[in-house]
């Protein structure tokens, strides 16, 4: 055991000698306003966010994605989730709507109300499914856009309440 702790010490003792001097070049290879871009972009990135008024201002600034949300790989697959029930619903809304006017135009009005019952209850299901993905998936909405639809959903049951 002494040996091999003397031995991993001697590896580290001739790791901290340099083998070769090292100068740095005299002359500057990057300008100024690349170092400064490139500070930006790195702090966007480690902090996860982008100074959008300083990226502006400064010329060849490659900043990354806005929407960070979209590199997520949980988000993708949740965002993918949702985008599949809700195609589901609208081909289940297509075909319910093909079939109960198919059977009405036949006159069989008691089939077409069993399938719309039906179809009625798979909606449901499906609208749950999607709503436990948003649930799971948070509302990533800004502020101002919760508070809008907020509105636009008050008033759209106040012109009802009120009446003609």
């Amino acid at each position: 055991m002494k040996r091999k702790s003397f031995f991993l010490l001697l590896i580290f003792l001739l790791s901290l000698i340099p083998f070769e001097s090292v100068h740095a070049s005299s002359e500057l290879s990057r300008t100024l306003e690349n170092s400064v871009s490139l500070m930006y972009v790195s702090d966007a990135i480690l902090l996860d966010q982008t100074d959008l008024d300083q990226a502006s201002s400064l010329p060849g600034l490659f900043s990354p994605d806005h929407n960070l949300h979209s590199s997520d790989p949980d988000n993708a697959a949740l965002a993918a989730a949702i985008h599949a029930a809700k195609a589901e619903r609208n081909d289940l809304d297509a075909k319910c709507n093909l079939s109960v006017s198919q059977l009405r135009a036949q006159g069989k009005d008691c089939e077409a109300d069993r399938i719309k019952a039906t179809c009625d209850q798979r909606r449901q299901a499906i609208n749950a499914k999607i709503g436990k993905l948003h649930d799971l998936r948070g509302d990533r909405r800004r502020g101002p856009t919760k508070i809008w639809h907020w509105l636009k959903r008050s008033g759209r049951g106040f012109w009802y309440r009120i009446g003609p």
